[in-house]
């Protein structure tokens, strides 16, 4: 079941429920979101699906909570860099995946300064993927 960011969700976090170290929020792709639920899902991952991670930064989620956020890498590296930064700044124990676009090594060395944990090149819910995000989220 896929559990969009929505009045249930709202409702959760407003009830103080903790999300837990195994959320999985995947960034601006319903399609990934599915496609992650699918092959990840319940009992031991929650998928979540929210906004464009400028509308993350708003700060929705509780700050001391443990996230996995995927993002599929859309926006430019330096202003994708900036706002790993950013999120890193406001959820710093979660962690961060980034998904697609052709980056030089210079740029994905930046986006690991900023705090990204885990970069691949292909947008593909594949099994290297599957066991990165298990590794991660231990």
């Amino acid at each position: 079941m896929i559990v969009a960011l929505g009045v249930a969700l709202r409702e959760e976090l407003n009830q103080g429920r903790k999300l837990g170290p195994r959320t999985v929020i995947v960034v601006s792709s319903a399609a990934l979101m599915e496609e992650l639920n699918r092959k990840l899902g319940p009992p031991d991952f929650r998928v979540v699906a929210y906004k464009p991670l400028s509308a993350i930064l708003s700060g929705e989620f509780p700050r001391d909570e443990r996230y996995l956020f995927v993002i599929e890498a859309a926006e430019t590296a330096s202003l994708l860099t900036a706002q790993i930064a950013q999120l890193k700044q406001q959820y710093p124990i979660s962690r961060i995946v980034l998904l697609g676009q052709d980056w030089t090594p210079a740029e994905i060395s930046a986006a690991f300064k900023a705090g990204a944990n885990a970069y691949f090149r292909d947008t593909t819910v594949s099994a290297e993927l599957l066991e990165a995000i298990k590794l991660i989220t231990r």
